[in-house]
């Protein structure tokens, strides 16, 4: 994931990305044409054509750079110490970022979510990468005494797979960003009393 990152840091198609993400917040994503996006990155729609080929691909990239971006911003927020429904919560927050605040408060929050499934295979590329991000930071967390994840499973990587599909669970309704920073909360403190041995 970190050339994913770093390929992403491309202040074009950084740019370009940025401005797909307001347009289809603004207009849903149906609705947002090239052209709104090519306007919005303020450059003509032939530059933006010699990077994507239509507004799917710029989709899919976006997706990419989220999962490239959260992967590595999980892992240092796990990383942070404190008790461990603290680092939870601080992975969970990191997980979903200002981009997730932003998809929540659009009107065409729930158009983009459900359009995820057209990138299905990056969305499960990327979920793999942040379970392996979740799996390592509970073995090495068991290995210092702090957690039993034992307790769930011998598998670190089922137990971060089930915290993944949970947070996933906390959106399926399309809620405020207040109300999903609360469910996050509550989640954290579940799986933090779940594994915690202190």
């Amino acid at each position: 994931m970190d050339q994913k990152i770093e390929q992403y840091q491309d202040p074009k198609l950084k740019t370009i990305l940025y401005a797909a993400f307001d347009a289809f917040a603004k207009y849903g994503f149906k609705r947002t044409s090239m052209a709104d996006i090519a306007e919005g990155a303020g450059m003509s729609r032939a530059a933006l054509y010699m990077h994507f080929k239509n507004k799917d691909d710029i989709f899919r990239s976006m997706i990419e750079a989220y999962y490239a971006q959260s992967c590595a911003d999980v892992a240092e927020a796990l990383s942070r110490g404190g008790a461990i429904r603290d680092q939870l919560k601080a992975g969970f927050y990191a997980q979903s970022g200002e981009a997730f605040k932003a998809l929540l408060d659009s009107p065409h929050g729930a158009e983009i979510i459900d359009v995820k499934s057209a990138a299905r295979d990056v969305v499960k590329e990327g979920n793999q990468a942040l379970k392996r991000v979740y799996a390592d930071w509970l073995a090495v967390q068991s290995d210092c005494g702090r957690v039993n994840f034992q307790a769930i499973s011998d598998d670190p990587a089922q137990v971060a797979g089930v915290m993944l599909k949970a947070l996933e669970g906390l959106k399926s309704d399309v809620p405020t960003y207040d109300d999903y920073s609360e469910r996050c909360d509550l989640l954290a403190k579940v799986f933090g009393q779940a594994l915690s041995t202190s």
